[in-house]
């Protein structure tokens, strides 16, 4: 067999692509029921669902394996950088946009903007802490994520969340709101089962003040990137899309951001080749990993 028969053509792929994605969908989200009247039976999805599971049972990955995976290998490597990076954060301030961080320019830090690299670095501490505590059960990393995310719901902190370089485009959300929806609803369900009654609240009413009324503000506005494929429906529309699937039944407009960003993501897949090229210039090839982590 050639190089060129063993190739995918690029409908069999997206082909291929939806139907693993709807079943992972299905498996991670649990919606509830209708009852004969046609209201939905309420109750709690497990938790976590996104990416990785509590327990055995599915086809996602479970804090068991997970546990075990880290013990040798390339995955070891990987865990104890990450375990290295995160206690050196132990004790620190939270983020904020003034903050500096690795990588960050000194003048968008002067500006206190919220720029890509603050709102990744932000992200990305919730994200460890939570990773780690779920797995040591150490305090300290619950600790710094609930101290990151007191920090983003603090207007006086964090005054929104959107670049200050896109407000004048006139939406109240942007590619800020994705990353950063997306995040701290990965928290919620990571951290679902550690988190007491009154912590689950504080997350749920900071994110819909801060990520999602914001969002649904913008849609009614019809912005382009609700419309254009490229980056910023990936990481805005599909950021609010995993958003949705990880907060589940405990917010009321989950569902209609879940099925929004299924219609807009699907079609956003018909912009890649036969050889898998896209719209975008190779220096936002990167951004591929947001369509990725939505189907993932």
């Amino acid at each position: 067999m050639d190089k060129k028969s063993r190739r995918i053509r690029r409908r069999e792929f997206l082909n291929t692509l939806l139907a693993l994605s709807a079943g992972s969908l299905v498996a991670g989200c649990d919606w509830g029921e209708k009852s004969v009247s046609g209201k939905k039976k309420v109750h709690l999805m497990t938790h976590p669902s996104i990416y990785f599971t509590e327990t055995t049972g599915n086809d996602l990955q479970n804090i068991p394996a997970l546990k075990k995976a880290i013990e040798q290998g390339h995955a070891r490597q990987l865990w104890q950088a990450m375990l290295a990076e995160t206690t050196a954060e132990l004790g620190r301030p939270p983020l904020v946009p003034s903050s500096m961080c690795s990588g960050r320019d000194k003048s968008q830090a002067e500006a206190e903007n919220r720029d890509y690299v603050i709102c990744l670095a932000a992200g990305q501490r919730l994200l460890r802490g939570s990773l780690i505590h779920l797995l040591t059960g150490d305090p300290a990393f619950l600790e710094l994520v609930l101290a990151q995310l007191a920090a983003l719901f603090d207007t006086n902190q964090w005054p929104e969340w959107r670049d200050k370089s896109h407000q004048s485009m006139g939406y109240p959300a942007d590619l800020r709101t994705g990353m950063l929806s997306q995040d701290v609803a990965l928290v919620y369900d990571w951290l679902y089962a550690v988190l007491t009654p009154d912590q689950r609240q504080f997350i749920l009413d900071g994110l819909d003040r801060c990520g999602i009324q914001p969002y649904l503000a913008s849609l009614k506005m019809d912005p382009f990137w609700a419309r254009d494929k490229n980056n910023w429906m990936t990481c805005i529309v599909g950021g609010l899309g995993i958003a949705g699937m990880a907060l589940g039944d405990d917010h009321p407009q989950a569902r209609d951001l879940v099925d929004y960003s299924m219609e807009k993501m699907t079609s956003y897949l018909e912009i890649y080749g036969d050889e898998g090229e896209f719209n975008e210039s190779v220096a936002y090839a990167n951004a591929t990993i947001y369509p990725i982590a939505f189907f993932e």
